[in-house]
């Protein structure tokens, strides 16, 4: 049976610059706990906001890679960190729905969204 690591990144394009993604994500989504330095928590995972060094405007429409060149990279981290999880376990179920929420949630609020995980095959099933 395949394992899965539990860590992901969500790349997100959105024409914000941090300080107010930032301070949007803290009006909107009232179920997050801000932590030092672009950190938050949220149903039990630690997620950071990172600028992307490869952030490029000019090719965020490419249909393929475009979410390559997004703004910006939220790492989602389990808190509990029990990895790696085999398909079909309870701890890999919540992973994939917690991903779609976030995902959905910043397409809620304009932004591009893009689910990169070790995963990412289970997410249409």
């Amino acid at each position: 049976m395949d394992t899965y690591n539990l860590d992901f990144i969500i790349a997100v394009q959105s024409e914000s610059d941090l300080n107010s993604f930032l301070s949007r994500l803290q009006q909107e989504w009232e179920d997050l706990e801000k932590m030092p330095f672009r950190v938050f928590k949220m149903s039990g995972n630690r997620l950071e906001v990172q600028e992307n060094y490869l952030y490029d405007p000019e090719k965020v429409s490419d249909p393929h890679q475009g979410y390559i060149y997004y703004r910006y990279r939220i790492m989602v981290t389990p808190e509990d960190n029990k990895q790696p999880a085999s398909e079909g376990s309870v701890a890999l179920t919540e992973r994939i729905a917690f991903a779609k929420l976030l995902k959905s949630r910043l397409e809620e609020m304009g932004c591009l969204a893009k689910i990169l995980a070790d995963f990412d095959g289970l997410l249409e099933k």
